[in-house]
């Protein structure tokens, strides 16, 4: 379930939960995540619980504390003191963002010389973990909503460019909600956040264009591309392309072969 977020209250509020349900889900998430500390403690926040920790930075459940109202607060980690274009970028297509397909901005700033985004908090679970709970007609008939909230994307101008299963979370009303802008940028932006010869997004769903490093040929259609990857691995079990070797090499097959058959992996689809 959505918390619907809004300017924050002048007056102090408790914090409320959506149900009984997201309440247990909460907590199920502070007894199950090792006590980790946060790298910075954003103002005007409380941080709860590690969400995500991995070597790109990590997000954290977090309650606005004039309201109380749950957010995931993201710090990402850079090889320098000077945060990349990137997360300005998702900062600035999060502050345009009106769409009730994409997580909203709930806050944004550097605390203790850590760039720092909050979104509304999302009650629900990765498309893949939701998959794994369904049948294939269930899950066909997500991807198509995900196909749906991609053309709202679109149609607002946008362009996601990292699509992929942990980038849409289903909530609890069964509905798609797109994450993780960071590779982000308007379909019609002059000023790209990558450089031409590099690849931007996940090597196993990355199009051939993202994968050689061509940013001018990035569009809408590199994240249909992607979703038809995503829904490669949730029906057929496995990526388009191997997963085997280093990173480097699986661009690079996304880059220069042809994808494998759906049913030369999964005969029975």
């Amino acid at each position: 379930m959505r918390q619907q977020l809004s300017d924050p209250p002048r007056s102090d509020a408790a914090p409320i939960l959506p149900d009984v349900g997201a309440a247990g889900r909460l907590w199920s998430i502070f007894d199950a995540e090792p006590l980790v500390r946060p790298p910075a403690r954003p103002p005007g926040f409380r941080v709860l619980a590690p969400l995500a920790v991995g070597g790109q930075g990590s997000s954290w459940l977090a309650e606005r504390e004039v309201d109380g109202v749950m957010v995931a607060i993201k710090f990402a980690v850079f090889a320098t003191n000077v945060p990349p274009e990137r997360l300005w970028s998702e900062i600035e297509l999060l502050s345009r963002n009106r769409l009730s397909c994409v997580a909203r901005l709930a806050g944004h700033g550097i605390a203790d010389g850590h760039p720092w985004i909050a979104t509304e908090y999302v009650d629900g679970e990765p498309l893949d973990a939701w998959a794994a709970r369904h049948d294939r007609a269930a899950v066909v008939a997500m991807l198509a909503q995900v196909a749906d909230a991609l053309a709202v994307l679109h149609a607002a101008g946008l362009i996601h460019r990292d699509m992929k299963p942990a980038n849409v979370v289903v909530d609890n009303a069964d509905r798609p909600i797109l994450i993780d802008l960071g590779l982000g940028a308007s379909i019609d932006s002059a000023l790209d956040r990558t450089i031409d010869g590099l690849p931007a997004g996940s090597p196993a769903f990355m199009s051939p264009e993202q994968a050689r490093g061509e940013r001018s040929a990035i569009g809408p259609a590199s994240d249909i591309w992607s979703l038809g990857a995503t829904a490669f691995l949730l029906l057929a079990g496995e990526p388009p392309h191997a997963s085997a070797g280093s990173v480097a090499a699986q661009v690079a097959r996304a880059g220069t072969e042809p994808p494998r058959r759906a049913r030369s992996i999964a005969p029975n689809l």
